[in-house]
């Protein structure tokens, strides 16, 4: 009988244990935390300066021939809101100003100028830092096609 007690008991006292709640339950995600992950379609929304607008040469061989950038003004800016980008710069001197339809997709936006030409452009934001960067070919002169890297550095205004 006092066999039996005893692995009775000791059976119980296994079960208990065994679900007894953890002091130290499993946390939840915080959703607030400065590491959740935003997307960028959400991350590109609203108001941006540039702040760095430079263009590489390169031959078609991969020497690089040349390098220029744009002197950015105060008032130069990028608002994407609603699926539109808007934008107003001064480039080489001339003031130019458009409102583009734009889509965000895996890490690139791509826009839609008004000759129905879509741009593609590589998107990297990182807190309140976005650069765009895309990389083309120029064949506007036949004889002497050139590989051009532009790099456009953004930061976001209030």
């Amino acid at each position: 009988m006092y066999k039996k007690f005893v692995a009775i008991s000791l059976a119980g006292l296994v079960f208990f244990i065994a679900c007894k709640k953890s002091d130290n339950p499993t946390p939840k995600p915080n959703t607030t935390d400065s590491t959740t992950v935003v997307p960028d379609s959400v991350a590109i929304l609203g108001n941006w300066r540039p702040i760095h607008d430079a263009t590489s040469y390169f031959t078609l061989s991969g020497q690089k021939t040349s390098s220029d950038s744009i002197i950015l003004q105060p008032d130069d800016y990028y608002n994407f809101k609603n699926g539109k980008m808007y934008y107003f710069d001064h480039d080489f001197g001339y003031s130019n100003y458009d409102t583009v339809p734009y889509v965000v997709s895996n890490h690139y936006l791509i826009t839609y100028g008004n000759t129905g030409v879509a741009d593609s452009l590589h998107l990297k934001i990182s807190h309140d830092t976005a650069s765009l960067t895309q990389i083309w070919l120029n064949d506007s002169d036949p004889l002497a096609p050139t590989n051009e890297y532009d790099t456009l550095i953004m930061v976001k205004t209030k």
